[in-house]
């Protein structure tokens, strides 16, 4: 948007977007344009000249001479709701001016939700692919990781894939998914060297660019097969962090924002499966109160169709579901033979021989009548030898 600036505080407490995660939304109270004499910042109440929305945070890279790689700086994408917002005041007062910054909870905690079950997903799949070609006794379809989208309202999740899941193979990943939350398994992260982390078996993407020193996000087991079986790797201070068997539900190398307990995540619905490219296939999903709300909506569209099939009226109507699925079937049976009866009418009429026939009434007015003969009349009730349709 054209009414927009971008500005650069230290120190920042938004997230930049990254890793597939949107970035921080929240907000920005000038407090002063004059600095206080121990440097801190102005308390409440002082005057200011605004308050501005934060829209977005995104990191930039900054290349500094004399540096081999280039340094992040978080970006804030910023607006002001009130039109009087002084801006020029703001730019010439850099250095000079104090900020609150509130970052929206709501929105991080959401997306948080959003982006550790897409963790779980990623698990989840490839566990039930890996088990599925072994009940099979097939082979075993690659499953990778090809790229994701996560915001406070959904997740997106990319894979690569040779063939579409069945209508079963989602509701398997989907319970998976729903066991270890119901698990209320604890989510655990941990700074290491790279090196250490992809020998732990953390999972990573292979096009993506990592620094030395990597954040590893890790769910304990659940009783769910892991990806794999390791022995529960530790950082150089010794520090654990997966389950006290050793054994994890989820390990990848990750550094956006993630809830501490899987409970927050009840419930995981996926709302979609479609393909996005050769190869490359997508799945859409909600968890925690946006699941619930589409939960709510999805049982006040079934109650509406119980009312409308069965004269059931209520709210979250007890009627066992096969009855109004049972009348949805029989109508979608009326509606297919009276297209099939419309049709064979439709070919009738237009076999049919038409003569116009002008028609004069005592009081002198005249109608067009148009007579439809047939060569011969249908035995089910179709047009007889004659008829007049004017």
């Amino acid at each position: 948007r054209d009414d927009c600036y971008y500005l650069v505080i230290s120190p920042c407490p938004f997230y930049p977007r990254g890793g597939g995660q949107r970035g921080d939304e929240g907000s920005l109270r000038v407090l002063s344009h004059t600095p206080a004499s121990d440097n801190a910042a102005p308390g409440p109440g002082q005057k200011g000249s605004g308050e501005l929305l934060v829209l977005d945070c995104v990191p930039v890279p900054v290349y500094t001479p004399g540096t081999a790689h280039p340094q992040e700086v978080s970006v804030l994408q910023v607006y002001a709701p009130d039109a009087t917002f002084d801006w020029q005041q703001l730019t010439e007062n850099v250095s000079d001016t104090f900020l609150e910054a509130r970052v929206d909870e709501a929105v991080r905690e959401a997306c948080s939700r959003h982006h550790t079950a897409t963790h779980l997903l990623n698990a989840a799949l490839r566990s039930h692919v890996a088990a599925a070609a072994g009940a099979k006794g097939a082979e075993e379809w690659d499953v990778a990781q090809a790229g994701s989208d996560v915001n406070e309202y959904r997740l997106r999740f990319d894979f690569t894939a040779s063939h579409a899941l069945t209508k079963e193979d989602v509701l398997a990943v989907e319970q998976r998914v729903q066991a270890a939350i119901e698990a209320g398994a604890s989510v655990r992260t941990l700074e290491m060297p790279l090196a250490e982390a992809k020998a732990s078996g953390a999972l990573s993407l292979a096009n993506e660019a990592y620094s030395d020193v990597v954040r590893v996000v890790s769910v304990a087991s659940t009783g769910h097969a892991p990806p794999d079986d390791s022995v529960a790797p530790s950082n150089s201070k010794g520090e654990h962090f997966d389950s006290a068997d050793g054994r994890v539900f989820s390990r990848e190398l990750c550094g956006g924002t993630h809830v501490q307990s899987l409970a927050s995540l009840n419930p995981f619905i996926i709302t979609s499966q479609s393909s996005v490219g050769s190869g490359v296939r997508r799945i859409e999903a909600t968890c925690g109160p946006t699941a619930l709300s589409l939960l709510k909506e999805r049982w006040a569209a079934l109650d509406e169709i119980m009312y409308r099939t069965t004269n059931t009226d209520g709210i979250r109507s007890l009627v066992p579901v096969d009855k109004p699925l049972a009348a949805i079937a029989k109508l979608l049976e009326r509606a297919k033979a009276a297209e099939a009866k419309v049709r064979v009418l439709t070919e009738r009429l237009a076999r049919a021989e038409t003569q116009s026939v002008r028609v004069h009434t005592d009081d002198g007015r005249v109608f067009q009548v148009h007579v439809l003969r047939r060569a011969e009349a249908g035995a089910d009730g179709g047009v007889g030898e004659s008829e007049m349709d004017g």
